[in-house]
């Protein structure tokens, strides 16, 4: 019953409403895809970069970090997309 309706009712509007409902854990998901998908050049001179920023920087980039796992884990808990059927 459950694969019937995936496969065969899916509608294509569902995951335009996750998105909307998740659109920062969206962007966030979009932009890690990107970064894997960059050539390594590339990643190796965003971790140059990186490295030769000061330690307050570093620190920074830690915190915000720290603050958007924690944004996600204290965010409201949504149904997952299986409990629609």
């Amino acid at each position: 019953e459950m694969l019937d309706r995936v496969f065969m009712h899916f509608g294509g509007g569902v995951v335009f409403q996750v998105v909307a409902s998740n659109a920062m854990f969206t962007i966030l998901l979009l932009l890690s895809f990107a970064l894997i998908a960059l050539p390594a050049r590339i990643g190796e001179s965003i971790r140059g970069w990186f490295i030769i920023r000061p330690y307050w920087i570093k620190i920074l980039l830690v915190l915000v970090s720290l603050f958007a796992i924690y944004q996600f884990q204290t965010a409201e808990l949504k149904p997952f997309i299986y409990f629609q059927f």
